[in-house]
């Protein structure tokens, strides 16, 4: 992985006979090699059309998909594994957590999302100048849906990390 202080330095890179003489070398160790650009800490987490300068997804939609997947998944973590894993420290119960938390993010919550809201992350450039706003209100009330429904499993029904005995 090589990061660039620049678009231009970036660029410059990539055109360079440095570059292809490495690539050249690397011809006979690599199978494949692959370039992608990412702007953003977790641009590289989504399966994403090629697309250049304003065709790229804004953080912001990538991190409220991430949010909209990470929600359920540690919900669930919280109702149906804190307790299985409460006689280990904290510390350890977290990481094991954490590692299930991302890889069921990473796939297949972020791929399917990523296919579902397509036409938000990166619109068409016909799309109409609402589309942003559309997106975010359908993922404000996805959103609005998962908390109510954990809200009534936890208040209502009585679920709970302290109750589930699964």
């Amino acid at each position: 992985m090589v990061t660039f202080d620049s678009e231009a330095h970036l660029e410059a890179w990539l055109d360079s006979d440095e570059r292809a003489a490495l690539l050249k070398v690397a011809e006979g160790m690599a199978h494949d090699t692959e370039t992608r650009r990412v702007r953003s800490g977790f641009e590289g987490w989504f399966n994403l059309r090629p697309a250049a300068g304003p065709g790229r997804p804004a953080p912001w939609k990538l991190n409220f998909l991430i949010l909209i997947g990470l929600y359920p998944i540690v919900m669930l973590e919280i109702l149906y594994m804190n307790n299985k894993l409460a006689w280990m420290n904290l510390a350890f119960s977290n990481l094991i957590g954490n590692i299930l938390s991302v890889a069921f993010l990473g796939w297949p919550v972020l791929a399917v999302l990523t296919k579902l809201m397509g036409w938000w992350i990166q619109p068409s450039p016909t799309a109409s100048s609402s589309t942003d706003l559309k997106g975010a209100l359908v993922l404000s009330a996805v959103l609005a849906v998962m908390v109510a429904v954990f809200y009534v499993l936890v208040t209502y029904v009585g679920f709970s990390s302290k109750v589930l005995e699964l």
